[in-house]
């Protein structure tokens, strides 16, 4: 069943009387490229790198805009074009209220409305651009308590990078493992100042000192990702995280494609 309301920045469009009809490409599925090169000698392409990148995605709102009178109706649908703006927002479909995720409408169409008739309602179409096709958890996902003993790392089904935070140790190796215990990637920081925090989207590392990152003696940032664990919508095993020295904690939001 289509969803009946979007809401724009915690803001319910329902509130002014639009209502939802159709959501195409909502339930599609993702592209995703890999980086290529050329091999001298050869003909084609070959992948480089571990890590492929979603292409962006495109899903058109179809919906009517009612009211009780022209002059509301009017009123109402400055409003709506307001709301949903050009820059970038933040939506959520009430068919899945714990989700949300970013994009901008790119196409705003609605005909006329005749104020010497009695219309008290107009179609309304959206197309909205997500640069990044998963959706994320409106609540976030903590993991404490990380020691030396390796701890679950709850995911939806697509990769994230995560914040970590490491007290009580400025040297320390921060591993990240599979459901099977195989390492995939970890990281040495050695010699930085208690707390250390590690950002892996924006690929930052500080301590009480400030920028870090020169810490960071081997290894490299890296993402959660689900496809390292083990029946994930059943009965899950999950990738582990865990850190050789002082306790660790993680901060995440779970990505859906």
């Amino acid at each position: 069943m289509a969803p009946r309301v979007l809401v724009v920045d915690a803001f319910d469009l329902s509130t002014l009387g639009f209502v939802v009809e159709d959501v195409v490409g909502w339930r599609d599925g993702i592209e995703v490229k890999w980086a290529t090169e050329t091999v001298p000698g050869r003909w084609g392409e070959m992948i480089v790198g571990t890590d492929p990148v979603y292409d962006s995605k495109e899903i058109t709102v179809n919906g009517t805009l009612l009211a009780d009178s022209v002059s509301n109706l009017i009123t109402n649908l400055h409003e709506l074009k307001w709301r949903v703006g050009r820059d970038e927002r933040t939506f959520t479909f009430v068919d899945d209220e714990s989700l949300e995720f970013l994009a901008r409408v790119t196409r705003f169409r609605a005909p006329g409305i005749r104020p010497h008739m009695v219309q008290l309602g107009v179609e309304v179409q959206m197309r909205l651009y997500m640069p990044d096709p998963r959706v994320y958890d409106t609540a976030t996902t903590n993991v404490t308590s990380i020691t030396a003993t390796p701890k679950d790392l709850p995911l939806g089904n697509a990769p994230v990078r995560a914040t970590v935070q490491v007290t009580g140790s400025g040297t320390f190796v921060l591993t990240y493992k599979d459901y099977n215990g195989v390492t995939q990637a970890s990281m040495t920081i050695t010699g930085a100042t208690a707390p250390v925090d590690i950002d892996m989207d924006a690929q930052t590392i500080t301590d009480g000192g400030g920028n870090a990152v020169d810490t960071l003696t081997a290894g490299d940032f890296f993402e959660y990702n689900p496809d390292h664990g083990d029946d994930i919508l059943g009965t899950p095993d999950w990738p582990t995280l865990e850190v050789s020295s002082g306790t660790a904690s993680t901060s995440y939001r779970k990505a859906y494609l």
